[in-house]
């Protein structure tokens, strides 16, 4: 499977030994399907590989399911994938890829038919957080940012956290700074705020995005270093520097302390470069409305 070069997914061989149905109690041999980018996975074409995969590795055992499926008699497959091709195309080992591409096109005449009933926009931004110390820098290099992603066409939005309740809008503050940045949107999320329980490693972060951030094509958050975004860390020698876990690039006014790639903060065409190529917008194209 990971010879196919599936977007978005990595396979790993496994043992393990179901505790129900048709194989209980037996050690079975398979393989764990790991989800590196679901932004770019693609579940049901990841799913006819599997099916083509299994039957070509054993064809003299490979059987389609033949019993009814949900009271209705037409072989199961046929009612998953819409139709007889897929099926009789696996049968003849002939090539995929024109039944996929046709999925593909009847999955866009339905979005584009379900949009306007959506009752909140789907489509998250992509977003990318600034994590580090206290007056390490995060806010200044962020309000620079915004200006520059926005003069390149993209549509920009900021998040500031903080772990402690503040006043907003007081010129001055951070937050302030983020709202008068030149960004399309800005939240200012501290705990005692509703917003803020709708942050972490859970659904509520994408949620957040899709509702409020839905007309930018990036977010970018200063704070929140347990948030599942790309990372950047943010350093000065004179800021205090708690440990930050997976970031991908790091700004600062020292030099290059390992190999995780280092900008000045001077560097902002460097830095914006990284910032899009971490947000995946590094083609140069606006992301589809």
């Amino acid at each position: 499977m990971n010879t196919l070069e599936l977007p978005g997914v990595s396979f790993v061989p496994v043992h393990f030994r179901p505790m129900f149905d048709k194989h209980a109690g037996e050690t079975c041999g398979g393989a764990l399907m790991r989800v590196t980018d679901r932004r770019t996975f693609r579940s049901f074409e990841t799913g006819m590989r599997i099916v083509e995969t299994a039957r070509r590795l054993d064809p003299a055992r490979f059987a389609w399911r033949t019993e009814p499926y949900e009271f209705d008699p037409r072989p199961a497959v046929d009612l998953l994938t819409g139709s007889t091709r897929f099926r009789e195309t696996v049968d003849r080992d002939g090539d995929l890829k024109p039944e996929i591409a046709r999925h593909d096109a009847g999955a866009r005449d339905f979005l584009s038919r379900r949009a306007p009933h959506l009752l909140y926009p789907d489509r998250r931004p992509a977003a990318v957080a600034f994590v580090g110390g206290h007056d390490s820098g995060k806010t200044t290099l962020i309000v620079e940012l915004v200006p520059w992603l926005k003069a390149m066409g993209w549509t920009v939005g900021t998040i500031k956290h903080t772990s402690k309740d503040a006043e907003d809008d007081l010129p001055g503050k951070d937050s302030h700074r983020h709202a008068t940045s030149g960004a399309s949107v800005s939240a200012f999320v501290t705990p005692g705020r509703t917003t803020a329980r709708r942050f972490g490693a859970e659904p509520g972060f994408d949620e957040f995005l899709a509702q409020e951030f839905a007309d930018c094509d990036l977010v970018l958050i200063e704070g929140y270093k347990s948030l599942p975004v790309p990372k950047i860390e943010v350093t000065r020698e004179r800021a205090s520097r708690p440990r930050v876990e997976g970031a991908l690039a790091r700004v600062s006014d020292h030099p290059a302390e390992d190999d995780l790639p280092t900008h000045p903060f001077a560097d902002v065409h460097g830095i914006v470069a990284t910032v899009l190529r971490l947000a995946g917008l590094d083609r140069g194209q606006r992301r589809a409305r």
